[in-house]
């Protein structure tokens, strides 16, 4: 970053329609001092119909994945992030999900669906809402949040959580979510986590293979990061919720490894389909 000011993200699409973001890496991209941005991926101010999938961001000063909207902007709407990595992204502010309303708007802020992905991190929050964050139908499915302090951080508005695992990195204080010490205070308050008044978050540690750790550059060889498989005992099996059959979400076909993306009774929250 050779000048003062915002910047950049690795890979990110503005006031567009119908763009699919695929099979790439952005890593340890990076912001000036006292600068924003410095992210993954983001879909950022007037972008609808997109999707980012099956890709991996590690190591980003910013976002892992920013939503974000500028005041001025065409509406955003419609968006789907959905089988992708965040590995220690985001400093300071910023999150694994980073998302921002600078019209503040929940009109011009709709509709984002970010299922069955994985974000570690034990140096920022899971999903972090800036204070300017009204939004319309953010929705939280299936994903697997690992960290430690604030898993969950910003305000509400129109967001929902919903059949997602969380858990802390090893060593780590704990974790806890808008100020609730635990999913369970956390549900009982808000009704985060609950589908016809049943819990359906967990806090369980998932059984990932691990190491959870990467370098890799090539997006080639992005099928060889076995840490982040399920362990054949995961206590995820079974355990994401059908959004196919609950909100005729239609899934892809394929996981982040390529099996098919429901082999059982139900998929499982992340990444990685067990067989």
């Amino acid at each position: 970053m050779p000048r003062t000011g915002n910047g950049p993200v690795g890979i990110w699409v503005a006031s567009s329609d119908s763009v699919i973001i695929q099979h790439c890496i952005s890593y340890r991209n990076k912001t000036s001092a006292g600068g924003l941005d410095g992210g993954g991926f983001d879909l950022d101010g007037g972008v609808t119909n997109s999707i980012i999938q099956y890709c991996l961001s590690y190591e980003n000063d910013g976002a892992g994945f920013g939503l974000f909207q500028w005041d001025g902007a065409g509406d955003w709407d419609n968006n789907i992030i959905r089988y992708s990595i965040s590995l220690d992204d985001g400093k300071g502010q910023y999150g694994g999900f980073t998302i921002w309303n600078g019209s503040n708007d929940s009109k011009q802020f709709s509709n984002a669906f970010a299922y069955n992905n994985v974000v570690i991190s034990k140096r920022s929050s899971g999903v972090k809402f800036f204070g300017d964050s009204n939004n319309k139908g953010f929705t939280f499915y299936n994903n697997i949040f690992i960290g430690q302090g604030l898993i969950v951080d910003g305000p509400s508005s129109g967001e929902k959580f919903l059949g997602n695992t969380y858990w802390q990195v090893p060593g780590g204080n704990g974790i806890s979510f808008r100020g609730h010490r635990s999913l369970q205070e956390w549900a009982n308050a808000s009704g985060q986590e609950k589908l016809d008044g049943r819990l359906v978050g967990l806090f369980t540690d998932p059984m990932l293979a691990g190491p959870l750790t990467t370098s890799l550059t090539d997006p080639y060889q992005l099928h060889s990061l076995a840490g982040f498989r399920l362990q054949p005992n995961s206590p995820l099996r079974d355990k994401g919720l059908d959004l196919q059959a609950l909100f005729q979400i239609k899934r892809p076909p394929l996981d982040f490894y390529g099996n098919p993306s429901l082999s059982g009774t139900a998929p499982e929250p992340g990444v990685h389909e067990l067989k």
